[in-house]
Order: C-alpha cells, then sequence, then structure tokens
C-alpha cells in the first residue's frame, strides 16, 4: 500500500468510526461478561458438581475464548489499515530481510523467522547482536544484507523502527512490512509510516504474517477474523 501522507495525517473520526468503536466495545463488554459466567459455571461444576462430564471443559475453553476475544474488542481499533493486496505483493517476494529476528524461541522474532523460512523464503536474519540466527548467518544491519533484496519485515518497536525503513530505503528495499502482534502495535506507529511515506515503500502496515502463511492454524485464523472484525483491513477479502 502506497500510503498517501493526508490520509496518515486525517484518519477519520467521524459518526460512522464512534459508532464502529462504541459496537465493538459493546459486544467486548457482552463478551466478556458471558466469558466469565461460562468459566465460572465450569470450575463450580468441576470442583463441587460431583460426576465428572465432558462439557465441563469444553464450556471452560469456551469461556476462556470469550474473555479473550471480549478483551481484544476493548481495544481501540487500529489507527491503521492493511491492504490485503500489500500482504499478497509482500508474500510473493522469495528473498526477506527480517530486521530484529532472534534466538530466543519465546520471542516473535524467532518464531516469525522460523516459519517464514520453513515456508520456502530465503529469510536474511538482521541482528546487531548476533553473528546467528537458529544457525543461519546473521548481519548487522540491512545495509550490510549482499544481493537484491526485494521485502524486509521490520520487527522492531519505538524510533527503532522508523529507523529500520529510512535504513531499508537507502539499501532499496521497496517493500516493508511493519509487524504487529495481537493487541501490541509492535512496529507500526506513525513514525514509521510517515518514514515509508518519505521513501515511496509499498507497505503493509501492522499486521502478523502467521494470519497470512498457509496453512493458517486455528488461532491465527481466530487473529485474522479479530482483526477484521476491529476494522483492521482496507478491504473486505
Amino acid at each position: 500500500m502506497k500510503v498517501d501522507q493526508e490520509v496518515l495525517m486525517n484518519r477519520p473520526t467521524g459518526v460512522s468510526t464512534q459508532a464502529n468503536t462504541s459496537r465493538r466495545a459493546a459486544v467486548g463488554a457482552a463478551s466478556l461478561v458471558i466469558g466469565v459466567l461460562l468459566v465460572g459455571w465450569a470450575v463450580v461444576q468441576m470442583l463441587f458438581g460431583g460426576a465428572f462430564s465432558y462439557w465441563q471443559p469444553v464450556i471452560a475453553a469456551v469461556g476462556l475464548g470469550l474473555l479473550l476475544f471480549g478483551r481484544v474488542l476493548r481495544v481501540p481499533p487500529p489507527p491503521h489499515s492493511v491492504d490485503r493486496a500489500a500482504v499478497a505483493r509482500f508474500l510473493v517476494q522469495h528473498r526477506i530481510a527480517l530486521i530484529g529476528a532472534s534466538n530466543d524461541r519465546r520471542k516473535f522474532g524467532n518464531t516469525v523467522y522460523r516459519e517464514l523460512r520453513d515456508h520456502g523464503y530465503d529469510v536474511v536474519p538482521v541482528n546487531p547482536h548476533a553473528e546467528t540466527v537458529e544457525g543461519d548467518p546473521a548481519f548487522a544491519s540491512v545495509g550490510l544484507v549482499p544481493d537484491e533484496l526485494p521485502a524486509a519485515m521490520v520487527m522492531l518497536t519505538g524510533p527503532a523502527a522508523a529507523a529500520a525503513v529510512h535504513e531499508c530505503a537507502a539499501r532499496g528495499v521497496g517493500q516493508v512490512w511493519l509487524f504487529s502482534g495481537l493487541g501490541a502495535p509492535g512496529a507500526l506507529s506513525d513514525d514509521a509510516m510517515l518514514a515509508c511515506i518519505e521513501h515511496g515503500i509499498d507497505v503493509v502496515a501492522g499486521a502478523c504474517p502467521l494470519m497470512f502463511l498457509e496453512p493458517v492454524g486455528a488461532i491465527h485464523r481466530t487473529h485474522l477474523a479479530v482483526r477484521r472484525f476491529n476494522g483492521a483491513f482496507s478491504d473486505a477479502t
């Protein structure tokens, strides 16, 4: 998505946006209440109801799911929308730099790196504090990555993410994905988006790639559905 500065700086705040926010808040509140009731009923039944029933853990799981769904809906809607066409253009690239790749398997910088590699991408890890990531040679900056590099995914946050976009532009990277997980902005910020505008970069404005890498798991399908409900996508696909 080639972002427009006027659109970025004048995001819609009218009646339709307010109505959507109110609807999300109401659905979120209802989900939280129903989730609490279901989890509470299941716990009471399992502790004091006598005979164990298959439905007790099932209802508890449904209740926990509603609690998570309600929690997500209580978060304000994303300030930037994700262009599904930009996602498709990014994912057809074969060679991708992952800026913020990590050896720590508890971090998304590792999970996303492994998933992209397992899906056949030539992923180049960029991390100034690591010589290798998952056994692959790492580079201290995107500017040091050799050969053609059409795309980069930024896993950093705050000012470091915007700085990474400027480095990508200097390197000649034409497509950038600003990573954002569930309930957190991640690399997405106005500064990072403005950097993309400044350099004419085709940007995926905040999303998790695991929602789009087939076959998509149940958790990430749910994440995608929640993001779509939240109005995170600029189209209806």
